[in-house]
């Protein structure tokens, strides 16, 4: 992973994200579109503070959903009335990711 992707995707978790994915197809459009890993591996990064709440359930759908992303699934590019209604970037695949999102959400938590 390039410094520049690493310290991008700290900055999200720093201004509160509680989950982030980079992509190997993700290029770095500012210097000249390097890629933003270089080991072609996807990378998440997580939030401490979502491992540190009691809301396991939110942990596993939010991870979840970051290995759609990690899959090949771009996220959609939210508007201010989306964030209003509580949208998220992959909505616009519909049932499927509500499915997936509710299903590993709600999967039993080990004891």
């Amino acid at each position: 992973m390039t410094q520049y992707s690493y310290d991008n995707a700290k900055q999200y978790i720093n201004d509160g994200a509680d989950v982030f994915t980079i992509v190997p197809e993700w290029r770095n459009l500012k210097s000249g579109h390097e890629p933003l890993v270089i080991d072609g591996k996807v990378h998440i990064f997580l939030n401490s503070e979502l491992t540190r709440t009691d809301d396991y359930n939110r942990f596993k759908s939010d991870f979840a959903h970051e290995l759609v992303h990690g899959g090949g699934y771009a996220g959609k590019k939210l508007g201010i009335w989306d964030l209003v209604f509580g949208r998220k970037d992959l909505d616009y695949l519909g049932d499927k990711i509500k499915a997936v999102e509710r299903e590993c959400g709600d999967a039993p938590t080990p004891p």
